[in-house]
């Protein structure tokens, strides 16, 4: 005999959509979180989120209701943003990345594919996260009941601004990494990491000159220099995006980018992508 019963259909709270959002047919906007016996973190009366005009959502795309995305953002295919977010301008949300709850993603930052952000997280405006990046948010989930799993104050990473994260990284809980950094590919990160210092695999050497020219310049802020925090941008730059428009082409990022050739293996990459 047959006992199947028609599925419960999964309950939405539509988010207000901008003018000139695209999203794809295939898409789902206003997924309501649901509690299961599997995991049993509170989940709080879901509200509606935001649209920004201008962005584009991809084929099977999931944004949880109570996110806020803002306008001209790129959502990659199988993308999954889960409820409680904030995110900037001009992000990109890569193909098949899941953005955890209750994250704060500042304007300009992307987010390439495979990338997995812990709950809670921090992420500041310009920052660059490489294909497969992992983070976590829960330093004693081997001490919990596994049978009994729920929220019990985990703490999500905090990624300042113009931070460059290679290739298959691992942010492990709670650590911050200052403004400028650079955390190179499959580097595994277990520490606070200071204001423009780089971190490296174990056993890789490079030369890293030349590897702030990267979402930095775009932006107008000046090159860093190893070991030293970035300084703020500078006063006059309206990003401009040709150097005949700045006023100031001698303390401009952008002339210094365009007569300096990059140096060393990392740089010249940097320069391909960004240049």
């Amino acid at each position: 005999m047959n006992h199947s019963g028609a599925p419960l259909p999964i309950p939405v709270v539509t988010p207000f959509i901008e003018p000139g959002v695209y999203v794809s047919t295939h898409a789902a906007l206003g997924r309501v979180p649901l509690a299961t016996a599997a995991n049993r973190r509170p989940v709080r009366q879901p509200t509606a989120g935001r649209i920004g005009s201008g962005t584009v959502i991809g084929d099977f795309a999931v944004v949880y209701a109570g996110t806020f995305i803002g306008a001209d953002c790129c959502i990659g295919d199988h993308a999954v943003i889960r409820e409680d977010n904030r995110i900037g301008a001009r992000c990109v949300i890569g193909t098949m990345a899941d953005i955890q709850y209750g994250c704060t993603i500042g304007d300009d930052v992307r987010i390439l594919n495979e990338v997995q952000i812990a709950g809670g997280s921090t992420i500041g405006r310009g920052s660059f996260i490489g294909p497969g990046v992992q983070t976590a948010n829960d330093s004693q989930v081997a001490r919990h009941d596994l049978a009994d799993y729920q929220d019990r104050g985990q703490a999500g990473i905090t990624i300042g601004e113009f931070v460059f994260v290679g290739v298959g990284a691992i942010l492990l809980p709670g650590i911050t990494i200052g403004d400028g950094a650079i955390i190179g590919a499959g580097a595994l990160v277990t520490k606070d990491v200071p204001a423009g210092a780089t971190i490296m695999a174990p056993g890789v050497r490079g030369d890293l000159r030349g590897a702030d020219y990267t979402s930095r310049a775009v932006a107008g802020l000046p090159p860093l220099k190893a070991g030293s925090p970035p300084p703020p941008p500078y006063d006059h730059c309206v990003g401009c995006r040709t150097l005949d428009e700045c006023a100031k082409a001698d303390q401009c990022t952008a002339y210094i980018r365009a007569t300096t050739p990059p140096t060393g293996w990392w740089a010249r990459q940097l320069w391909r992508c960004f240049g």
